[in-house]
């Protein structure tokens, strides 16, 4: 979603100020922050048009061109952190539950 111009909201502003009479803004009741950071309805909130396009371009990249055909492969990366130091932050990350980390 782009900041600041996406939004997604079952009704508008006005539907809600004329049925409750309460005032709110576009981005309040479902712009681009809203779905980003509490409903979790989107992933992803971009600072412009262009990177949105870019962003979405590059998760279509992820999929086949066409029916049939499999995925394309990529090299893989390297995790730059350590498995061993992932479970010690995972169990630092969880208060009062006990995680098992096998090294």
């Amino acid at each position: 979603m782009v900041r600041g111009t996406s939004s997604m909201a079952i009704g508008g502003p006005y539907l809600v100020k004329s049925m409750i009479g309460e005032e709110v803004s576009e981005e309040a009741l479902g712009g681009s922050k809203v779905h980003t950071e509490v409903s979790g309805v989107a992933d992803l909130e971009t600072a412009s048009d262009a990177e949105c396009l870019a962003a979405v371009r590059e998760y279509l990249s992820y999929f086949p061109s066409r029916c049939g055909e499999k995925p394309p492969r990529r090299p893989r990366r390297i995790p730059r952190t350590a498995a061993t130091s992932l479970c010690s932050t995972w169990s630092r990350k969880i208060p009062g539950k006990r995680t098992t980390c096998t090294r």
